[in-house]
């Protein structure tokens, strides 16, 4: 098991602000599975379990850190009334699958920004929820069963007719 911290806060709907709580909880608990920071919201106080190493000297988690490559080939093409997508997925061992993200201003950077169209393993989607004259911005995202997600390199645009 790894040593985490816990930074309690409590979200002021009156200033649509997070705050830390005071007294902060001195006991260290120790959690499992914790690589990174995570913060998770139960009725309106949020949680924050930081992976620290140095409170008791234990190693940093092992496992599968490494994602899939990302897609090849993503292109987008403009049809009347959608939008179809292909790509060539990678061949990594532990490929599970891919995430497709669209913005309407910038291609989504990460794999919470921008609006999810699809979420599967297959190699083609014809994005049907699109307005004429809009340009799409679509950004793909490969990952495995952890879930690692690759960089999101895979990029197309297109504008709807």
């Amino acid at each position: 098991m790894s040593a985490a911290t816990a930074i309690v806060e409590a979200y002021n709907t009156s200033t649509d602000t997070w705050a830390t709580k005071t007294p902060v909880p001195t006991t260290v608990h120790r959690v499992s599975a914790v690589s990174v920071s995570r913060k998770i919201y139960v009725n309106q106080i949020a949680l924050h379990f930081i992976y620290d190493p140095t409170l008791d000297g234990d190693p940093a988690p092992t496992g599968d850190t490494a994602a899939p490559a990302d897609v090849t080939g993503f292109m987008a093409t403009a049809e009347d009334g959608q939008v179809v997508l292909d790509w060539t997925n990678p061949t990594d061992s532990d490929f599970a699958g891919v995430m497709i993200r669209r913005g309407t201003a910038t291609f989504p950077a990460g794999i919470a920004s921008g609006v999810e169209v699809f979420n599967g393993a297959g190699a083609t989607f014809t994005d049907t929820a699109v307005t004429s004259g809009t340009t799409y911005f679509y950004t793909a995202f490969a990952f495995d069963s952890v879930p690692n997600h690759a960089l999101g390199s895979a990029q197309a645009t297109a504008t709807a007719f």
